[in-house]
C-alpha cells in the first residue's frame, strides 16, 4: 500500500489533504486577483496610450478625462473585448485601492510615452509588493527597494 494509502486508511491523510486543499484553495484566489490585477491594469495602460497618441501626445488631465475617453469608446479595449464598467480599471482587484495614475504631463514625442514609464500603481500592492503599469501594457511586480529605485527613475515631463 503507498504512503497516501495507508495515511488515509489510519485518517491522517485525510487531515493531510484538508490542509493541503486550503493552501492551493487560497494560493488559486490569490492568483485570480493577481490575475484580474493584471488584466485590469493592461487594459487600462492600452486604453491610456491610445488617449496619448490620439492627443498629441497630451496625458489625460485627470481621471474624469480618462474616464470619458474610455466611455466614448463604448468600453472597447484596444486588446479587444469589452470594457464591463470602467470604474474597475482604476482600482486594484489585488489591495481594493485605487490605483495611481500620472495625469496632466507631456509625454515628450507626440503619440509616444517613454516603455520605462510607470504610468500607474498601486497604492499599498500585497505582501510588500506592488503591480506597476507600463504603457507598452506591460504590468510588473516590484518589491519595495525596486519600486522605489523605478520611481526615482521617473524624470517628469514639462507640460
Amino acid at each position: 500500500m503507498s504512503i497516501w494509502g495507508t495515511r488515509l486508511a489510519s485518517g491522517h491523510g485525510v487531515s493531510i489533504l484538508t490542509l493541503c486543499a486550503l493552501v492551493l484553495g487560497c494560493g488559486k484566489s490569490t492568483a485570480v486577483k493577481f490575475d484580474e490585477s493584471q488584466a485590469r491594469m493592461k487594459t487600462l495602460a492600452l486604453l491610456f496610450a491610445e488617449f496619448v497618441g490620439s492627443n498629441n501626445g497630451r496625458l489625460p488631465a485627470d481621471e474624469a478625462q480618462l474616464k470619458t475617453f474610455i466611455r466614448q469608446k463604448r468600453g472597447q479595449s484596444p486588446a479587444g473585448g469589452a470594457v464591463a464598467n470602467p470604474d474597475d480599471l482604476f482600482v486594484s482587484a489585488r489591495d481594493g485601492q485605487p490605483l495611481v495614475i500620472k495625469y496632466g504631463q507631456k509625454a515628450g514625442v507626440p503619440g509616444r510615452i517613454a516603455p520605462s514609464t510607470i504610468i500607474a500603481y498601486e497604492q499599498t500592492g500585497v505582501g510588500g509588493k506592488r503591480l506597476v503599469v507600463l504603457p507598452t501594457g506591460g504590468v510588473a511586480e516590484l518589491d519595495a527597494d525596486s519600486f522605489a529605485t523605478a520611481m526615482s527613475d521617473q524624470t517628469p515631463n514639462k507640460n
